[in-house]
């Protein structure tokens, strides 16, 4: 049950979680007219910005309800693999069901976690259409500096673009070479032990 509630948000493209995040969340939207009818607020307009401001909040909410179930769903998979003689084991010594999570089952979690989380940072730090549509626009979202820069007429803004373009393909290579060296020597240390 829990793997198919996850499984609800995944085909939904992410241009279409921005105009139901702007549906939902704008001055205009659907819970600004809400709050209103209720009398929490004059009109619509007095309810709180959530989109396009200063901190993001929009992307944020948008970036949580896409990618929650896709981690949920990758660590199911992992926790369908763990073998539950460990939990056993563990409660047969005395262990808490408390402890036996921070000691047993958590750990065994943590490369399924680092792993969805590296693909989700990922993926995150370089979208474009979320942070453009919803973000604030100062600070810009780096993704968003680069199509700035390359779209705008003046052609002596190329170079800029071109060099946030690296900026941004390095610190993905770099967190994918981070991941490689640290899963590689946990192969290794399962090897020998």
């Amino acid at each position: 049950m829990a793997s198919f509630a996850c499984q609800i948000t995944l085909p939904i493209p992410h241009l279409v979680g921005v105009a139901g995040m702007l549906l939902l969340l704008s001055p205009s939207g659907f819970l600004a007219r809400l709050a209103a009818a209720a009398g929490w607020i004059q009109s619509d307009q007095d309810f709180p910005l959530l989109v396009n401001d200063g901190l993001n909040l929009g992307v944020m909410l948008h970036f949580l309800w896409k990618e929650i179930p896709f981690i949920t769903l990758i660590l199911l998979a992992v926790l369908r693999g763990i073998n539950p003689a460990y939990e056993i084991q563990a409660r047969a010594l005395g262990a808490t069901p408390w402890q036996c999570f921070w000691h047993v089952t958590l750990p065994m979690l943590k490369a399924g976690i680092f792993s969805a989380s590296l693909i989700v940072f990922g993926f995150i730090f370089a979208s474009f259409e979320v942070p453009f549509l919803l973000g604030s626009t100062r600070p810009r979202a780096l993704p968003v500096l680069v199509y700035r820069a390359f779209t705008d007429t003046d052609l002596a803004r190329r170079p800029e673009a071109i060099a946030l373009g690296l900026l941004l393909s390095v610190i993905s290579i770099a967190l994918i070479g981070l991941y490689l060296y640290f899963t590689a020597g946990r192969r290794v240390v399962r090897a020998d032990g």
